[in-house]
Parts: C-alpha cells; sequence; structure tokens
C-alpha cells in the first residue's frame, strides 16, 4: 500500500482502515498517529463501518497449528506441560522445567515463540513440597487451536489420560513424553515413565497400549506415596529406545543408553549373518551363468 499523507482520507477511507488493522495488523494508536488523529477518531469509524476488532492471536501470525506442534501437545501434555484457561477466553500453553533443563525449554521456545508474547522468564523460584526450585517459564497466548487439546486432556478440569489420546501418538509425541517424564537406570539398564499423576486404571491403559501397538511389554511400580510409574526390563527398554531415539535431543542422551541399542543390534546382525552362512553352507547352490 503506498504511503498516505495525513488528511488524504477525510473521513478516514473503510478500506484503507481495513487494510491497515486486519491485514498489517496496526495497532490503534498506530493507525491514529499516521493519519495525524485522536484514537477516539479511528475507533468512532471503526464502529461506523462495523470494522470487526482482531483477537489478540490473529496478530501472531499463526492461525493454525502444524503438524509438528500437534504431536508435540500430545506428549508433552502427557508429560510436564499444561494448559490453562484462566480469564483467557482461549486456552494457553505453560511450559516449565528447572534450570538443569534450559536447552530443552529453549528449544521448546523455539517451536512456539510465534505465539508467545516477550521470552522466557528466568530462573523463576518455585516452591514444591517444602523445598525451593529455580526454572525457565514460558506461556503462549491463547489461542483457538488449543480448544480441541484441552477438551481431549481436561474433559473435567484435570488431566487424564484415554486411549483416544494414546492412539493418537507418534514416535515423535512419544519422545517428547518421555524427555518430559522419563529416566533411565543404568544399572538396571531399564527405562521408566513418571505417570504418577495419573491412576492406578490409567496405568494399565498406558501398560496394554504399548503392549497392542507397539509389542512393548511393561510393568506398573508403586511409589511409597502409593502413586503408580511404567517401568520397562532391558529388553522392551531397548525395543522402547529403538523407537525414540532418532527425535531425543543431544541434552537427553542421559536418559537413552546407544551404546545399549548398538550392541542389540551387532548381535542381530550377528545372528542373522550366522545363519546365512549356515544356510549357504548347507545347501547345494549352482553357480549361475
Amino acid at each position: 500500500m503506498r504511503k498516505i499523507k495525513r488528511g488524504e482520507y477525510w473521513p478516514l477511507n473503510k478500506e484503507v482502515l481495513k487494510q491497515m488493522y486486519l491485514k498489517e495488523f496496526k495497532t490503534l494508536d498506530k493507525i491514529a498517529k499516521y493519519f495525524g488523529v485522536s484514537k477516539t477518531k479511528v475507533w468512532y469509524y471503526f464502529k461506523k463501518y462495523s470494522i470487526r476488532i482482531i483477537e489478540q492471536w490473529e496478530r501472531y501470525g499463526l492461525r493454525k497449528f502444524t503438524e509438528k506442534q500437534e504431536k508435540y501437545l500430545l506428549g508433552s501434555l502427557l508429560g510436564d506441560d499444561t494448559l490453562s484457561v484462566h480469564h483467557s477466553k482461549y486456552p494457553f500453553l505453560a511450559v516449565t522445567h528447572t534450570i538443569n533443563q534450559r536447552e530443552y525449554v529453549n528449544w521448546k521456545y523455539e517451536l512456539w515463540k510465534q505465539i508467545v508474547p516477550g521470552d522466557i522468564k528466568r530462573g523463576m523460584p518455585i516452591k514444591l513440597n517444602g523445598k525451593t526450585y529455580f526454572a525457565d517459564r514460558f506461556t503462549t497466548t491463547g489461542h483457538p487451536e488449543f480448544i480441541k487439546f484441552l477438551e481431549l486432556f481436561y474433559p473435567n478440569g484435570k488431566k487424564i489420560v484415554t486411549r483416544k489420546i494414546l492412539n493418537k501418538l507418534t514416535p515423535f509425541s512419544i519422545a517428547i513424553w518421555y524427555m518430559d517424564d522419563g529416566c533411565y537406570n543404568s544399572l538396571k539398564k531399564r527405562a521408566m515413565l513418571a505417570t504418577n499423576s495419573f491412576t492406578y486404571e490409567e496405568n494399565l491403559l498406558i501398560q496394554k497400549y504399548f503392549r497392542e501397538v507397539w509389542n512393548i511389554s511393561s510393568h506398573i511400580g508403586t511409589c511409597s506415596t502409593g502413586t503408580n510409574y511404567i517401568w520397562l526390563n532391558t529388553e522392551n527398554t531397548i525395543k522402547f529406545f529403538e523407537m525414540i531415539k532418532n527425535y531425543i535431543l543431544p541434552c537427553f542422551d542421559y536418559k537413552i543408553n546407544k551404546s545399549l541399542i548398538k550392541k542389540t543390534l551387532f548381535r542381530r546382525n550377528s545372528v542373522y549373518y550366522g545363519k546365512l552362512q549356515h544356510y549357504i553352507s548347507t545347501t547345494n547352490c549352482k553357480k549361475v551363468k
């Protein structure tokens, strides 16, 4: 749009106002300054021309979430991330991790920064179980795309897990869940998912899902607090790691034993090669000219 001189349109031109406000996302203050009139005057013409008021989320330019963002949400909402509404019209995403996981927060921020007002809040003190921790945190603006996830994970105001949610997971989603709430016992060579916020029945649902969908068997453990968690023996830990290894960030290498995976693959290849050699030696193969 060409530069408009002050007073060129008087009264203010409807199409120019719509262009500046609805397409260029200029604020009322900037529009008023541009035309050299008061904000009240601009507001008057907005009403006169029935120009709709855009919502805050529209100013960020992200109308629809990407496939990666949606897959991320499926895993992160099973993990540490939360959706809230409070006084906002639409739900917003809150991401909080201790400062030890700053690199992870930075990675999450890059995924959502288009709808994050401001920067990451660093080193915020958080009290938990009588102890004080320091965390990095950011929240997105409220967005209508979060509504379906709020209805899926918080149908009654409390986070739940259902088979419907689990069936939507991809290896990337599960990797996010594991990076949020998983850990690896290097002595026992076992992976664990801290599913303590879910009920025992929900843990049974998770256990059944991994067995039926990914052929990964698991066990349900009980903490001293009476809450439950999922743990895998070594064989199934290897299966689990093979599924998510391509999506684990370098800062979480300690959560996944890559050498264990390599040794397993080497053994499998050795067994295959041995069987192949045995087949060749016991079969009367004719040379094909």
